[in-house]
């Protein structure tokens, strides 16, 4: 793809997302390693070579983070709003024609957002029972523990709902079967 090419692109790019300011999106990043971030937001400001979006992450906190037109370009950020990406796999044949993301063939394969948020409120909460029963194993070997008896309280106040809740999926599982 040559320069020219690309600098038609990016100009494409921008302009679509010039016209979604202040429109909800969700945004997946691509950061090498096999880790990806994924997260919901508002598209707040759209600048010649960079665009910012308000970002919502868990508990309710916002961030603003900044993205480039080129990133898009190169597939290492991926815009999608209503459940459909909002640019497609861009020509990469020198005299090949721009064609809109609306009119390409559609893709197999599908990108789907990561876990619902209980989903993954769970595992952290599991997580964080897991390590309470830990801790209170090893008080009990050792008899005694550097925790302050707030901690153990919590710790032992945690391992019961976490008990609960475990008892009551398998329970629910016995019923279902």
């Amino acid at each position: 793809m040559d320069l020219q090419q690309q600098a038609k692109i990016v100009s494409s790019i921008r302009t679509k997302m010039q016209e979604s300011i202040g429109q909800r999106l969700f945004v997946r990043v691509n950061l090498g390693r096999s880790r990806i971030n994924e997260n919901t937001g508002t598209l707040v400001q759209a600048h010649p070579s960079v665009f910012i979006c308000d970002l919502e992450y868990r508990r309710g906190r916002v961030a603003k983070q900044s993205f480039q037109y080129a990133d898009i370009l190169t597939g290492v950020v991926e815009v999608y709003q209503h459940h459909k990406p909002m640019f497609g796999p861009f020509n990469i044949e020198p005299d090949a024609p721009l064609v809109e993301p609306s009119k390409q063939p559609k893709v197999k394969k599908r990108l789907r957002p990561s876990k619902p948020l209980e989903q993954r409120i769970r595992l952290n909460s599991t997580q964080v029972a897991m390590l309470a029963e830990r801790m209170k194993a090893e008080a009990n070997r050792n008899g005694t523990t550097n925790r302050s008896s707030k901690n153990k309280e919590i710790v032992m106040e945690l391992s019961k709902k976490f008990d609960e809740k475990r008892k009551a999926e398998e329970a629910k599982q016995d019923t279902e079967e």
